[in-house]
């Protein structure tokens, strides 16, 4: 259709038809036409056609999808590029057919011009070394390219934090296999970044580990962290003299002190994510974008014109055969009758059910939510069938969202003991990580992270 607004609405009403029906391979026919829209001249149209291929991706057309929208990124030179992005990003961690090309895609994605990168760079980051930590037979591919990346030249921020991150902590990996790296070589290019914005003491840092790993690099590497004494930046300076003591130290005790860190959480890639956003949001959004056009469809400014658009969804469904067709309400006897009916209804609100996150290794974590102004707030509670278990929950969310938590009940419980119970506030996000540490009985331990994609459901 020619008009921008049917088009905006068609792509609207294919998303809800997605998430209804779950059935996407009916519609992957039609993503070619979906992608046209990535061309449109209005962002908003683009905005619910990128949401829409996101809904459309799996497995089997993970890799053409992706091909796709790396070729639209290239030629797309506006805001949408940190969306394309995260969504490249999202499907390739939901969707990726092999770990290899997983990682292929984030170092793709960190060859990417740094504004671009601005606002979304932390997560590919945070998530490169994430897979990387959980596929150590990716490291040796990993590094090869990530020092192949350093040597080449210009690189953003992101790329060269993370090739310095990586590189440090598995500086073993890059020296195996071929091409051939020698430890010299690997120690030249990291230390060109010495004098890299924001860079200086991850360098710092990653060269004190090489030198404990690959004792020949040792003499040079100090000789680097001599002029470093007297840096007038404090934290560079603790950090140098603090590595020269290490790396003085015996090399058991040297290994023991710099020995790998825990790479950050996976970060859910939420702007990727399709259908996150609030619809009102998004519709006013098209409707400035658009003129006005589809804000203003079907309202004068009366009741019965303002009733119109849940009466449009209800038809939507019917043709789509997802739901019977609708019955007209019964007529209102008076104008305050609605706020009647709108205040009984907030005068008895519904009880929250549990909902289980976690069962397993005898232990479960049932979760209840509700909204409370624009936050929610959720009480979690663990209960086992073992005699004894400890646990403990370590929550995470995104950077822009912010968590509140209650102190916890207790820290044990057992078969005939009360659950453990904590109660958390968040805001800015529905999305949320659990890192649950597990002491079972006879103690053996266990960890694992949960991932808790819509708290309210």
């Amino acid at each position: 259709n020619k008009d921008a607004t049917v088009r905006y609405a068609a792509l609207s009403h294919l998303a809800k038809l997605v998430r209804a029906s779950g059935n996407v391979a009916s519609l992957q026919r039609h993503r070619r036409t979906v992608l046209l829209c990535l061309s449109e001249t209005s962002l908003s149209v683009r905005r619910r056609a990128l949401a829409l291929l996101v809904l459309l991706a799996d497995v089997s057309s993970a890799k053409a999808l992706v091909a796709d929208l790396l070729q639209t990124l290239d030629e797309t030179v506006d805001e949408l590029r940190p969306e394309l992005i995260t969504s490249v990003a999202f499907i390739a961690e939901h969707y990726a057919p092999s770990p290899k090309w997983h990682f292929d895609i984030l170092l793709r994605m960190l060859q990417t011009d740094a504004a671009a990168l601005q606002s979304v760079g932390h997560d590919i980051i945070a998530n490169t070394a994430s897979l990387l930590q959980r596929q150590p037979v990716l490291r040796q591919h990993a590094c090869k390219q990530l020092f192949l990346s350093l040597q080449g030249g210009q690189c953003s921020k992101e790329l060269i934090t993370t090739a310095v991150f990586v590189l440090g902590e598995y500086p073993e990996s890059c020296l195996a296999g071929e091409p051939h790296v020698t430890s010299e070589e690997l120690v030249s290019v990291i230390s060109t970044h010495l004098d890299t914005p924001g860079c200086r003491d991850l360098v710092v840092t990653a060269l004190g580990k090489i030198a404990a790993k690959i004792p020949e690099t040792k003499q040079s590497i100090g000789a680097m962290y001599g002029p470093l004494r007297n840096s007038l930046a404090v934290e560079t300076q603790k950090r140098v003299v603090e590595y020269s003591a290490v790396l003085c130290a015996p090399g058991a005790l040297a290994m023991a002190l710099l020995e790998p860190i825990d790479a950050p959480p996976l970060r859910e890639t939420e702007a990727g994510r399709a259908g996150n956003e609030e619809e009102e949001e998004e519709e006013v959004e098209a409707g400035q974008d658009m003129g006005g056009d589809l804000v203003d469809l079907g309202m004068d400014g009366d009741s019965g014109a303002a009733q119109a658009p849940p009466a449009e969804q209800d038809l939507m469904d019917v043709l789509m055969g997802l739901s019977p067709a609708p019955t007209p309400s019964p007529a209102r006897s008076g104008g305050n009758s609605g706020m009647g009916d709108l205040m009984s209804e907030l005068s008895s609100p519904a009880v929250p059910s549990e909902t289980v996150v976690y069962k397993g290794h005898g232990v479960t974590i049932g979760k209840t939510a509700n909204m409370k102004g624009d936050a929610i707030v959720a009480t979690f509670r663990v209960t086992t069938v073992l005699p004894k278990v400890s646990v403990s929950l370590a929550f995470s969310k995104p950077p822009n969202a912010t968590l509140q938590l209650q102190p916890v009940s207790g820290k044990t419980t057992g078969m005939n003991e009360g659950p453990i119970t904590q109660q958390i506030r968040l805001a800015g996000t529905k999305a949320l990580r659990i890192k649950l540490d597990l002491v079972l009985s006879g103690g053996a331990t266990h960890t694992e992270i949960v991932t808790v994609r819509d708290m309210m459901a």
